[in-house]
């Protein structure tokens, strides 16, 4: 597969995200993208089994790829979907993607699934990323405070 040089994958990156105002946005802008230019179908290795990469498709948690073998289908997220070799036609938003999504999923933020509101401050303030170090590898884990009865939204 060819290598695209940071420099260019940045380039696609603006290009991408030029009249985003959020990181939704963004998302959607990429899926736009990748929908458009993806040559889909292509064949591909999942785990060790060939699959089919039928779709692209948009969910809350970002870009996926649907994955048909046989009568089993399973949308994986785009970041995770290895590519053949030849790649398909495309394939190089699907780098730029990933070249916008890297620092995104090395950080930590408050889940949108949990809004701080339903948290004390106090709760809110011990949420903390820890990230361990075992044998080179890094581990995230995040640490989460109990809450008491106290704690709780219908309790206040």
């Amino acid at each position: 597969m060819t290598k695209l040089g940071k420099a260019e994958l940045n380039e696609m990156v603006a290009e991408a995200i030029v009249d985003a105002h959020d990181e939704d946005e963004q998302v959607s802008g990429f899926y736009n993208i990748i929908e458009d230019e993806l040559a889909v179908p292509f064949k591909t290795t999942v785990l060790g089994v060939a699959v089919t990469v039928e779709a692209i498709g948009l969910t809350s948690s970002g870009i996926t790829a649907t994955c048909v073998r046989g009568k089993h289908r399973q949308a994986i997220p785009i970041l995770d979907l290895p590519l053949p070799e030849p790649p398909p036609a495309g394939w190089e938003w699907i780098a730029a993607y990933r070249q916008w999504a890297r620092p995104r999923r090395s950080s930590w933020s408050f889940p949108s699934h949990l809004p701080s509101s339903t948290m004390t401050p106090a709760a809110t303030s011990l949420f903390s990323l820890v990230t361990k170090h075992d044998h080179g590898v890094a581990v995230t884990r995040i640490k989460t405070p109990r809450r008491t009865h106290q704690d709780h939204p219908a309790v206040r």
